[in-house]
């Protein structure tokens, strides 16, 4: 069974989230705060899509690759359906979009489905397009503490300091 440790604040922003997902949310934060942990945690069971950067022979990048256009084309005819319950797309490490697949999320920002909710994620949001970073509602997760560290270690009974 996992276990989640998040920084207090963090951990009440996202209780409150899961209550109430936003239509388009950005959840950013440092390398290693766990942003594609909590957008899987937010969406639950109605995760629709996980969008990931990919490479030119599309193996999964997150770092270098690239979301392309043709993606979110994809995802613009996927989202277009009738949906009678909540689906969730996570686009992870959303600021990995080109320029011509940020241009198309757009429109899917503009125009969202009733029932489709959007979670981005990105270590880098000043990246993204100021038109989609205006459309989303912002979020950023802070780093544990290190009492938060130092307790877990305790709970698992390490006790190397390195």
């Amino acid at each position: 069974m996992a276990v989640f440790i998040y920084h207090p604040e963090t951990k009440r922003t996202l209780d409150s989230l899961a209550r109430q997902l936003p239509q388009s949310l950005l959840l950013s934060g440092p390398h290693g705060v766990g942003l594609q942990t909590a957008a899987t945690a937010l969406a639950g069971k109605n995760i629709a899509s996980l969008i990931i950067p990919h490479d030119k022979t599309g193996h999964s990048d997150p770092e270098n690759g690239t979301i392309t256009a043709e993606t979110i084309r994809k995802l613009y005819e996927q989202t277009r359906s009738k949906q009678t319950k909540s689906h969730v797309v996570i686009i992870d490490n959303a600021d990995r979009m080109s320029q011509a697949a940020s241009n198309a999320f757009l429109k899917l920002l503009e125009e969202p489905a009733s029932n489709i909710h959007f979670i981005l994620t990105s270590h880098t949001p000043e990246k993204l397009l100021p038109t989609i970073r205006s459309r989303v509602q912002h979020i950023v997760l802070r780093m544990i503490s290190s009492q938060q560290t130092n307790d877990f270690l305790d709970e698992l009974n390490i006790t190397d300091p390195t």
